[in-house]
């Protein structure tokens, strides 16, 4: 495949992700933030893994941006007002270390998937469930030790904060290790089905 082509793949796929997370910040104003949130991380990795870093490191960027472009009067955009944007930095942040840990445990499934097949399924699971435990402490002590202590949160924002930066990371993580992993190696399988 071409240079051309393959930058041509890689646009159309940004974009059919970037869709998906748009469709799912909008729905987030009406299913759990745990629903929404988990299809997000899978996209996030998703495109990590078969993009590269700099195409994810953009939408780990972009994401908590568009929460507040597709939804201008909601709690998010009063956080964000409230922390003068801090809050930005820290969910990109949270999602960039997500997607990392994902993107490591896939690199090391495909390299040695070959020797022990099994252990190294249960690698790339460990990695991606490391990495959704590892965003929820990053951004729950963020609010604890950042946001709340240096911006004094209260009323609805502080609501918005527990919510956002709490628990509900953790499950929305965890819901999204099988979709990641059961997606990444359908792509797997595809991808290299169409090179032969």
């Amino acid at each position: 495949m071409s240079d051309n082509a393959k930058l041509i793949r890689k646009i159309v796929t940004a974009g059919a992700m970037l869709a998906i997370i748009i469709i799912m910040q909008v729905l987030k104003n009406y299913f759990p933030a745990e629903a929404s949130g988990s299809i997000i991380n899978a996209v996030l990795a998703i495109v990590t893994i078969n993009l590269g870093f700099w195409w994810g490191l953009g939408f780990c960027i972009i994401t908590p941006v568009m929460s507040i472009a597709t939804a201008p009067a909601s709690p998010m955009t009063t956080l964000t007002i409230a922390t003068y944007g801090l809050n930005i930095p820290i969910i990109a942040i949270g999602n960039l270390i997500f997607v990392l840990l994902a993107k490591l445990g896939h690199d090391l499934y495909v390299k040695y998937k070959e020797n022990k097949f099994w252990l190294w399924t249960v690698i790339f699971i460990v990695l991606i469930s490391a990495g959704a435990v590892a965003k929820f402490l990053f951004m729950w002590g963020s609010a604890v030790w950042i946001i709340e202590p240096i911006f004094k949160i209260e009323g609805p924002s502080l609501k918005v904060l527990e919510n956002l930066f709490s628990i509900t990371q953790l499950i929305a993580g965890a819901i999204s290790v099988p979709i990641i992993y059961v997606s990444t190696l359908a792509v797997d399988k595809f991808t290299n089905r169409n090179a032969k």
